[in-house]
């Protein structure tokens, strides 16, 4: 039996980083998914359309992959990236965007909202145990994509 879990993340922080150098997470979208937690692939379709391979989550004897596509667009001028599901590809629909301010002269505030929905199929009998472990597993993955993104841009820049 399949069930639909519904996914629903906000995340804010501050990152010690100047906004000008954050918003080159807008200039690589490849390199910025990159540190997306269990992203086993991640396959351009077109400009801006990405299809998602991550690791399985789940109950432990029933995890399955999750995979989906989404299309970007990117507010550079406004530090704002969305992305919309591209629907028919993939067991999960996830939309949502990142928002990029400034806070100060160098830190930078880091807004990330995802909203979508992930179909997992279990037991009958696992169904109310499953969508709970799927939503804390995959909320986890979002929470580890902007720590991620955090601790890349602390690092101390290349010198020249």
């Amino acid at each position: 039996m399949a069930i639909a879990v519904d996914i629903h993340r906000a995340r804010r922080e501050v990152i010690p980083a100047d906004y000008g150098r954050m918003l080159a997470l807008l200039d690589d979208l490849p390199a910025t998914l990159a540190h997306f937690p269990a992203l086993d692939n991640l396959v351009a379709v077109a400009p801006d359309h990405f299809h998602w391979h991550l690791a399985p989550i789940g109950p432990a004897a029933y995890r399955m992959p999750v995979d989906f596509a989404t299309r970007f667009t990117i507010e550079r001028t406004s530090g704002r990236l969305r992305f919309e599901p591209v629907k028919g590809i993939g067991n999960a629909s996830i939309g949502g965007r990142i928002a990029l301010s400034p806070e100060g002269t160098d830190a930078t505030s880091l807004e990330m909202t995802i909203a979508g929905t992930v179909k997992v199929a279990v037991p009958w009998l696992l169904k109310t145990l499953a969508a709970p472990v799927v939503a804390r597993e995959f909320n986890a993955l979002v929470d580890g994509f902007v720590a991620n993104l955090k601790s890349a841009h602390l690092d101390p820049e290349p010198l020249a």
